[in-house]
């Protein structure tokens, strides 16, 4: 939001592209940096840490989702894709198909996220910078 006000009292195009790209370039590091702490932690790389989450979860997770806390390679397979998803994520920009190949994705995991555990925020708060990725991508790549 701060960006999209600030795009507002920029003084030409050249600085509203600034600050635009600057939000593309943050959506994009959110999901690569989210990515590299999963990788380099251990927790995340066994699965145990998805095994906590639904484990031990403070938010509302129903009982027969918590039973997936018992499922080691599942959790395990289920760790390697977020972390692959998300270190990869940068990527995408060098192709169009790819960029909504992962973005649709992107939706996809932040909508069971809202529903699963009642992330509901970053379901709207990443959807709604994805705009700045689909016109970085076009601007950066033409």
């Amino acid at each position: 939001l701060i960006c999209l006000c600030l795009i507002s009292i920029m003084p030409n195009q050249y600085w509203r592209e600034i600050v635009f790209g600057y939000l593309a370039m943050q959506l994009m590091l959110s999901y690569f940096i989210a990515g590299w702490v999963k990788l380099i932690n251990l927790e995340w790389r066994n699965g145990r840490a998805l095994r906590d989450v639904f484990e031990f979860s403070a938010y509302p997770v129903s009982e027969s989702l918590r039973l997936l806390a018992n499922q080691p390679k599942l959790l395990w397979c289920m760790s390697w894709i977020v972390i692959l998803f998300e270190v990869l994520f940068p990527l995408a920009l060098f192709s169009k198909t790819t960029l909504h190949t992962f973005l649709f994705i992107g939706a996809i995991f932040h909508l069971v996220n809202a529903f699963l555990f009642g992330f509901n925020r970053f379901f709207w708060v990443w959807i709604a910078a994805y705009p700045s990725l689909l016109w970085f991508q076009q601007r950066i790549f033409q």
